[in-house]
């Protein structure tokens, strides 16, 4: 019984002094083809808000200027 404890008590330890990995692999797959990378952290924001606004990939606009976009951005409509 003394013994459980111990490896109970020592597993808990290594446990609590490892690093939390937070960090996920996103795979990304669409028209333009397949690719993998580690997304950063956002703020609640900037899911909330237009998603016009971040088309990295240019699906929504490809043609667009950031000028353009940010004009189109006023007017898409979620």
């Amino acid at each position: 019984m003394r013994t459980i404890r111990t490896l109970m008590l020592a597993l808990l330890s290594a446990g609590a002094a490892m690093p939390a990995l937070a960090q996920w692999q996103r795979m990304v797959f669409s028209g333009k083809g397949e690719s993998t990378d580690i997304p950063v952290a956002h703020s609640l924001s900037y899911f909330t808000a237009n998603p016009f606004l971040r088309d990295d990939g240019n699906d929504l606009c490809a043609a667009c200027t950031p000028a353009d976009k940010a004009a189109s951005a006023r007017r898409f409509k979620v």
